[in-house]
């Protein structure tokens, strides 16, 4: 028997959500079903342009479009609790672009909407679902390599126009601490620090449990001028 697959809609026409549709392309699990934008006509256009056969003018219709059954959330990081709970109230399930949110108190309440409703709530961190983590995960547990002592972990990025060009502009949503951006400094890691979080995140996995103490350090490495790289250089796991 062929299984349904998971018919979902993308609340915003972001750049990232091109390469989360393309990334979707082919599945026997997930079909995008719909796009939103508050621009209905760049929904067209984004529908259009991705092979996506249905489009809506506003957030608010797709999540209550019945032919809906989840959503993924690419929308700037100061609107991730708002739309993921009105998703969930909507019963929609929701994978949450990182970070998942910009506070505690806004992830907690995110979790507290996705139990209320019935709903997962998942943010997107794509390694937890590849078979090469899985298949490491199993080996640590086994014992391949012995106890794990110590993981060193490093995660770095260059921040980019979508044209590939240095990203300067200050107003930018992504360097930008009251939106969610920036990270204290020139144009940092996003709120909740991805680049910290990604290696720890990762330690948790690998090892079963979370790191402790975790230490960690960001680090400024200009191999360009508008280059930079966070790393986390040391993340000792819990003895």
């Amino acid at each position: 028997m062929t299984q349904q697959k998971l018919r979902l809609g993308i609340l915003s026409a972001a750049n990232i959500a091109r390469s989360f549709t393309l990334g979707c392309a082919g599945s026997d699990l997930v079909a995008i079903s719909c796009v939103a934008s508050r621009d209905e006509a760049k929904a067209a256009a984004f529908a259009a342009e991705c092979g996506i056969p249905r489009h809506h003018g506003s957030y608010e219709a797709l999540l209550a479009d019945p032919g809906i059954e989840a959503v993924y959330i690419p929308l700037p990081n100061d609107m991730h609790a708002t739309w993921a709970i009105r998703a969930a109230a909507a019963g929609k399930h929701v994978l949450c672009e990182k970070p998942l949110a910009v506070s505690t108190g806004e992830a907690r309440a995110m979790f507290a909407a996705a139990r209320k409703h019935g709903v997962h709530l998942v943010e997107a961190y794509p390694y937890m679902a590849q078979p090469q983590t899985e298949r490491l995960r199993g080996l640590l547990l086994e014992g391949a390599i012995g106890r794990v002592q110590t993981i060193h972990a490093a995660f770095g990025f260059g921040i980019l126009s979508p044209e590939g060009e240095p990203l300067v502009d200050a107003a930018n949503i992504r360097l930008n601490p009251s939106r969610g951006g920036g990270g204290g400094g020139g144009g940092g890691p996003p709120a909740g620090a991805p680049g910290g979080r990604a290696p720890r995140a990762a330690a948790r996995g690998r090892g079963g449990r979370a790191p402790s103490p975790p230490r960690a350090g960001r680090n400024r490495v200009s191999t360009r001028p508008w280059r930079r790289r966070w790393s986390s250089p040391r993340v000792p796991s819990r003895r």
